[in-house]
């Protein structure tokens, strides 16, 4: 039976205040680009890519978070708990306020299914790039207050604390960003792509 890793990287009946509408056309994704050592194709983007990717059925990944940083950077993310988000450091580093949006598949326009709310902290991993800028690249999101799930906004499923680092096995990427190296829009609609994780020294083995 094949496993596929989901990568952590989505209007109930929540209370919540009502977030600030952030202008599209001025956010762009997070960039954590550093040149490679190999001449291999890329762009100044980084993580906000979703390149060979395909849309989703909508809905279909109701723990996705959009996450829209100081009002001018873009980041995904996923619901793990009730009052929590997941996502890179690289994403919050020094980050004053988030605003989440759940329950979404056109991030650009208000459906029906969203709820908008804003951080009320950012937990970043402390040894963030110690001793390198690719380590400990996690941090974690509060919301204003526990999120009431629905058909539309739902808690990922995790794996076991001694489930291993997965290097071999099918995943499946998801999010907003660019879908090519010539195009720096991000994508209005929920996209996947389908990947293979590598192990550590693979991937550092390019950078």
């Amino acid at each position: 039976m094949k496993l596929i890793v989901y990568l952590i990287a989505v209007l109930g009946l929540s209370v919540a205040l009502p977030s600030p509408q952030s202008p599209w056309n001025k956010v762009k994704g997070k960039n954590i680009y550093i040149e490679p050592k190999f001449n291999h194709t890329t762009d100044k983007y980084g993580n906000a890519r979703i390149i060979g990717s395909y849309e989703v059925d909508p809905h279909s990944r109701p723990y996705q978070a959009a996450l829209i940083i100081n009002g001018e950077s873009f980041c995904s993310g996923s619901l793990i708990s009730p009052n929590y988000i997941l996502t890179a450091a690289h994403c919050t580093f020094s980050a004053s306020y988030v605003e989440i949006i759940l329950g979404a598949h056109r991030v650009t326009i208000q459906e029906p299914s969203q709820l908008r709310v804003t951080s009320t902290s950012i937990v970043t991993h402390e040894d963030y790039m110690k001793p390198d800028k690719h380590d400990n690249d996690i941090s974690l999101i509060k919301t204003p207050n526990y999120i009431v799930t629905n058909n539309y906004i739902q808690i990922v499923r995790l794996t076991g604390t001694a489930s291993g680092e997965y290097a071999g096995y099918l995943a499946n990427l998801s999010g907003w960003g660019t879908t090519s190296d010539s195009n720096s829009t991000l994508s209005p609609v929920l996209r996947d792509a389908d990947l293979v994780i590598l192990k550590k020294h693979v991937v550092f083995g390019f950078l």
